[in-house]
């Protein structure tokens, strides 16, 4: 969950690409993880790097991922995920 709020913070200052091949992987599995803080934690990254994510990328990768946690049996993940999809292209 540490790498995870290093990624948020440096994710404003990261381009489209950088945030493509080393950061949304990493997000993309804490937001499958097994442990609900940890897809909490993935959820709120994943709202930070959308800004400068490509916006393919956000449809095709983030949207059916964030769409698929709001249907998580935790009410925080879903929660978190649904305020990240706001920001989903």
């Amino acid at each position: 969950m540490t790498c995870l709020a290093v990624m948020s913070a440096c994710a404003p200052h990261c381009n489209s690409e950088i945030i493509d091949k080393h950061l949304l992987p990493w997000v993309l599995l804490a937001c499958e993880d097994d442990v609900p803080n940890v897809r909490i934690a993935g959820a709120k990254t994943m709202g930070d790097l959308l800004p400068n994510l490509d916006k393919t990328l956000g449809s095709s990768k983030v949207r059916p991922l964030l769409t698929k946690m709001l249907k998580d049996t935790d009410v925080d993940v879903c929660y978190f995920s649904s305020q990240s999809l706001l920001k989903c292209p």
